[in-house]
């Protein structure tokens, strides 16, 4: 045990060295307290390196482990971040139609092989999805791609993309996308029609508002003038009988 601790001991002597070669500490780096195995335990600054831990662990081999990994961690995370920013967040998953019953919708198996996180052995997944297929031009045991959509339905935040086959999507790709677009655009075309009429309905039905709003005022100032006549004659009545 004392041989190993004075081997590690070394060993984070040599890169703490080394991490001092090339990142100055005289300024940035608070006093060093002293570990067990007699090594000094520099403390780095947060803002020199955005790899530097903040603490480092208490024993000589966590030490030495933690100055090597933490570089690499640091750069798979930057590699990690570059990745995220450069692709979409949708999930993209290829599965094959296990049923096509349903109107502009199929339902997807996609197998997933994951790792057990106890046994270390490979396990197969398997999860239904249903896809929105707007020309119904998917069949039975065809294998497509799935991407996530805006939710459809209850049921259905899924749309197929196409075949996962290259050659096959090359082939009857173009035309089904045509023929999408000119259904999409007719459906646009359609909604926006539909937004004017509305649009003039609901002016119609402004002017229409303004006009009763007009006439109950009217009435209601009509039958305001009415009972006050009514009530002015019969106060000269009363007045009449009383001087009577």
């Amino acid at each position: 045990m004392p041989t190993l601790a004075r081997s590690c001991g070394a060993i984070v002597a040599s890169l703490q060295a080394t991490r001092r070669a090339i990142v100055p500490t005289a300024s940035h780096v608070r006093a060093a307290p002293v570990c067990w195995s007699g090594v000094a335990r520099a403390q780095p600054a947060r803002c020199l390196n955005s790899h530097a831990p903040t603490s480092f662990p208490s024993s000589p081999l966590q030490q030495a482990r933690a100055l090597i990994q933490r570089p690499l961690e640091a750069r798979s995370n930057a590699a990690a971040s570059f990745h995220a920013s450069a692709v979409s967040h949708k999930q993209v998953f290829v599965g094959t139609v296990v049923s096509d019953k349903p109107q502009k919708t199929v339902v997807v198996s996609v197998t997933k092989i994951s790792t057990h996180p106890f046994y270390k052995v490979m396990v197969k997944k398997r999860r239904k999805y249903m896809a929105h297929d707007e020309l119904d031009a998917f069949k039975l045991g065809d294998k497509v791609v799935i991407e996530q959509w805006r939710p459809l339905s209850k049921h259905k935040c899924w749309m197929v993309t196409g075949y996962a086959d290259r050659e096959k999507e090359a082939q009857v790709g173009p035309e089904r996308k045509a023929k999408i677009a000119e259904l999409t655009a007719a459906k646009e075309a359609a909604r926006a029609e539909r937004w004017k009429e509305q649009a003039a309905q609901a002016v119609v039905d402004a002017e229409n508002r303004k006009i009763q709003k007009k006439e109950r005022r009217i009435r209601s100032k009509a039958m305001q003038e009415q009972a006050a006549e009514e009530e002015a004659k019969r106060k000269a009545e009363k007045r009449a009988l009383e001087n009577e």
